[in-house]
């Protein structure tokens, strides 16, 4: 798989997860070839107050980088649980004893 179809996933991935789930855990998340490919459920959660942001091209950031960099290193597996804030990635449970902050 070539490293623009990699990017391409990545990007897609994002701009649903901004467009339709800013604020979500998604639970039995499947990884192949360190590409997120699908989760076994999403779980919304509500905002008060605040609007998500309109403009989704500065959202590819560090927090990103961190989880495409862990599902790289992961290959083909499963994450149990990614939870996205404001259409970013800030905690993810490999299993469960294992949690990592972003």
């Amino acid at each position: 798989m070539g490293s623009q179809e990699v990017g391409k996933k990545w990007l897609d991935l994002l701009f649903v997860v901004h467009a339709e789930h800013p604020d979500c855990t998604m639970h039995g998340v499947n990884v192949l070839n360190g590409s997120i490919v699908s989760c076994a459920r999403i779980q919304r959660h509500m905002r008060f107050g605040l609007e998500p942001a309109k403009d989704a091209s500065y959202l590819f950031d560090r927090t990103w980088e961190a989880l495409e960099t862990m599902c790289r290193k992961i290959g083909t597996g499963r994450i149990e649980e990614i939870e996205f804030s404001d259409g970013r990635p800030v905690n993810v449970r490999v299993n469960a004893r294992r949690r990592r902050r972003f």
